[in-house]
């Protein structure tokens, strides 16, 4: 989106940072300081992912202009639920891809739901904060029933302001509790709320048609070199270990 218009690009940054300290301004309780930190820090990690992003488009492009006969054109194997179903040059591979990130409805799908993602876990807060509370409370009833008692009736003789804090102290306990319960459920279930990668699923759709793969399922792409088996990983993060890895193995064959 801004590979070579560096004023476009700060314009951008600056953007984000101004939305960035008005949503924080707003719901931090008008604390400028920390929401003119949050804005300056969001400017450093602005500007490194879109040099990031713009590097990864570059070798995308890089790779779609590579020659049958050239060394770097490997050809990947396509696998349909385990199965070998096709192959492909690493150029076309790259093709395709520099074509999904190129169209903008996958960007507007990708951001849509990224933002129904906080909607389906206020949905899923609706449920588990009450739950959690009444359980709270009958656990207290149970097990010290004085204490139930006496903070009732330290609720019945507080004043509103003192109300005010321990309304807010045991909204954020709540809050907090729900949270690590919903980080626990994704861990060991891998439940993500609905939030998928739209750019990897329109890929897949896009191989499927090219490679003429009427079956559906799990699709994967690797490739054995050197006795070692390479997979594909069609997005920034995999581009990014790739190169992590790339690195890092000039060093071992040193060491």
């Amino acid at each position: 989106m801004f590979d070579n218009n560096r004023k476009t690009v700060l314009i951008a940054a600056s953007v984000t940072a101004i939305l960035i300290f008005i949503g924080n301004f707003l719901t931090n309780g008008g604390n400028a300081i920390v929401a003119g930190l949050s804005a300056l820090l969001s400017v450093p990690f602005f500007l490194i992912g879109t040099r990031t992003l713009r590097r990864y488009r570059a070798s995308l492009a890089e790779r779609a202009e590579l020659l049958p006969t050239d060394a770097p054109n490997v050809v990947w194997d396509v696998y349909m639920n385990d199965v070998r179903v096709a192959t492909i040059t690493d150029d076309r591979l790259a093709a395709f891809q520099s074509q999904v990130a190129d169209d903008w409805r996958n960007m507007v799908t990708q951001a849509l739901n990224v933002l129904r993602v906080p909607l389906r876990m206020f949905d899923q807060f609706a449920v588990v904060i009450p739950a959690i509370a009444f359980w709270l409370i009958l656990a207290c009833a149970l097990l010290a029933p004085d204490t139930l008692v006496q903070t009732l009736a330290a609720v019945r003789h507080a004043s509103s302001q003192e109300l005010h804090k321990g309304v807010a102290l045991a909204m954020y306990t709540l809050f907090t509790i729900g949270v690590l319960t919903f980080i626990i459920n994704w861990i060991f279930t891998g439940y993500t709320y609905g939030l998928r990668n739209v750019y990897r699923d329109e890929l897949e759709y896009v191989l499927r048609r090219y490679l003429k793969i009427a079956a559906t399922g799990r699709l994967t792409i690797s490739r054995l070199s050197h006795d070692a088996v390479y997979i594909y990983e069609p997005d920034l993060f995999g581009w990014l270990r790739a190169n992590m890895l790339a690195r890092r193995t000039p060093r071992t064959g040193k060491a």
